[in-house]
């Protein structure tokens, strides 16, 4: 019940930023400021719920405050939705139709959210949850019987071939290392203590995506039961992608509360500085990243404490803003201006034409931007100090590519598909192909197309 209530309360504050959004909109000067009573209206019925303080871990609300929270979720989604008043241009001359429409789409995607998040939240009660639990454990039982029966068998299959996989590999470490008690708590066994005299540190990078058995077996090596404190722990909660295979990012969460920066025993030390990228760059992710991530998302708060902090030494811009971050939006062909777009322009797909945009910006900067830093000097900007990162090599690389060579810009490709996969390579081995052999006509066509 705890999850239904923590998730509809997380879609219900979703939905009351949607409506600051247009809220924002309706307020410009330019704005369809008709709108405002009814926005105002239904923002003031989405904030009728309450802050909902962030659980540590899962259960740890009291029963009584689950079924508070859970009556002002219902109490929200029971609200009502007036009808937005009628828009005449004559006589709202001021209003720019555009943020008018956006406001509309806008109200409307809110308004349909709300409505499913009814649908779909309501009919829950605690007593229909529990209902629901007894009715499916009989056939939870099952499964998990038959897992067990599959793990068994499977089990048996791999010590008959004498086979082990990277699972078996941490349960056997933990049975060398570990005794595990009858109340299901573990101690270290003599190949612990061991090991404990034998290592002077335990050095763990990537320490957010560790699980419960690593963490257990490093606990085991350690000397933390003995209060000597040697594991240096190296991770990064918002980067813990790994979840899916068991990962436990909440070890790392753990850590980063109890530790503290003046502890000599328990000390955190913050990695916060990046040295990497101009201050115009961090900025614009810390903008992005103070939105996006919240702690009841990724169980971390993105806050000034923990936020990227410019430590390399750039100059600052002479004159404008040259480094700034900029949003290119390419429209599509046939999007409002078609009788403006040229024929070629028109020929090509949505990722040529996204190509040949990043193009004619890289031609743009290649000799008019200084790049550098002051120990360096400066210089113009060259080709080679760009580069362009997709979010998938597959079709984008060859579209980029050959749009590039239309334009005159040299290119280098980091293929993912290996070495001999590569359209360079390729046509190196058809034309040994047709050396070895000319009457092959699939090499050599390859050899003419690619030549």
């Amino acid at each position: 019940m705890q999850f239904f209530v923590l998730t509809a309360a997380e879609k219900i504050r979703d939905l009351k930023r949607q409506y600051e959004r247009i809220l924002y909109i309706c307020g410009l000067p330019d704005g369809p400021s008709l709108y405002l009573p009814v926005i105002r209206e239904e923002l003031d019925a989405l904030s009728a719920l309450g802050e909902v303080p962030v659980a540590e871990e899962a259960g740890t609300y009291p029963p009584d405050q689950i079924r508070g929270i859970w009556k002002e979720v219902l109490d929200v989604l029971d609200m009502e939705f007036s009808s937005l008043p009628r828009f005449y241009p004559k006589k709202n001359p001021e209003t720019d139709p555009d943020k008018k429409e956006t406001a509309m789409e806008l109200r409307k995607k809110a308004k349909k959210t709300a409505e499913d998040l009814k649908g779909r939240y309501a009919a829950f009660t605690p007593s229909g949850v529990v209902a629901s639990m007894k009715g499916m454990a009989a056939v939870t039982e099952a499964l998990s019987d038959l897992a067990c029966h599959f793990l068994s068998r499977f089990d048996s299959a791999k010590k008959e071939k004498n086979v082990i996989d990277f699972a078996d590999l941490e349960h056997l470490a933990l049975k060398i290392l570990t005794e595990k008690a009858e109340d299901g708590s573990y101690s270290p066994r003599r190949a612990a203590f061991a090991y404990r005299r034998y290592f002077d540190e335990i050095l763990i990078d990537e320490y957010q995506d560790s699980n419960d058995v690593q963490e257990l077996l490093l606990k085991m090596i350690s000397t933390e039961e003995e209060g000597k404190y040697n594991r240096f722990m190296v991770g990064d909660v918002k980067q813990s992608i790994y979840k899916f295979r068991l990962a436990r990012p909440e070890i790392f969460i753990e850590k980063m509360r109890t530790y503290r920066k003046s502890d000599r025993e328990k000390e955190r030390i913050d990695l916060d500085c990046n040295f990497r990228s101009r201050r115009e760059v961090l900025s614009s992710i810390n903008d992005v990243f103070f939105r996006l991530m919240r702690r009841e998302i990724g169980g971390i708060e993105y806050t000034d404490e923990v936020s990227l902090k410019c430590g390399a030494a750039y100059p600052e811009a002479p004159s404008g803003d040259p480094y700034r971050t900029e949003l290119i939006v390419v429209d599509g062909a046939g999007s409002g201006a078609g009788d403006e777009i040229p024929d070629e322009i028109r020929a090509l797909s949505s990722r040529q034409r996204e190509a040949l945009a990043v193009a004619g910006r890289i031609r743009e900067l290649v000799g008019t931007l200084s790049v550098g830093t002051e120990e360096e000097g400066f210089r113009k900007c060259r080709y080679g100090d760009i580069v362009v990162l997709l979010r998938s090599g597959k079709g984008w690389n060859e579209d980029f590519r050959d749009v590039f060579e239309r334009q005159g810009i040299p290119y280098y490709i980091e293929s993912r598909t290996g070495y001999f996969s590569a359209m360079e390579i390729q046509g190196v081995l058809q034309m040994i192909r047709v050396l070895d052999n000319p009457g092959q006509d699939i090499p050599l066509y390859g050899v003419l197309r690619g030549f």
